[in-house]
């Protein structure tokens, strides 16, 4: 018999998950942990604009999934989350390198570009590195930067 990938009294039931989305507050940090620990965590990444005060264990349960871009893109969205050098490599061992070059200005002074090119280069990332580089060098990455953050912004006033 298999057991569920979450400990049993984790997992809500559909009557849980249906007074959430009835009440509205699916949208919520509860809503959020939900959707995450029923095997959704795309549901809360995909819709950052609808959330607010995400926590740790949000953001966390985020980059485990591979869904770390959300939690770089949006830190407003989680309150007390520091995008740190702990972090950082946390992200790139969950597949999230790409999130961490292309937003390494809204980290702490720590992260630094060698650093994270470093961390992406021991977990064999060598094609973010190489896109990252060419990026960089064509002079396109600032372009990119500001084309992600106005397309950002304007979801967000939305």
């Amino acid at each position: 018999m298999e057991t569920a990938p979450w400990p049993q009294a984790e997992v809500p039931t559909v009557k849980e998950v249906i007074e959430q989305i009835e009440s509205g507050d699916i949208f919520s940090s509860d809503g959020a942990r939900i959707l995450i620990n029923m095997g959704y965590p795309q549901a809360v990444a995909n819709l950052p604009e609808k959330y607010e005060n995400l926590g740790n264990d949000i953001a966390e349960s985020l980059i485990e999934s591979g869904y770390g871009a959300m939690v770089v893109d949006y830190p407003e969205k989680f309150p007390g989350v520091n995008l740190d050098k702990t972090l950082a490599l946390n992200l790139v061992t969950h597949g999230g390198g790409q999130a961490l070059l292309m937003n390494l200005d809204k980290f702490t002074p720590e992260v630094t570009e060698e650093l994270a090119l470093a961390a992406l280069e021991a977990n064999g990332d060598d094609a973010i590195i190489k896109n990252y580089l060419t990026l960089k060098e064509s002079g396109k990455l600032e372009a990119r930067r500001t084309r992600e953050r106005n397309e950002r912004d304007r979801n967000l006033g939305s």
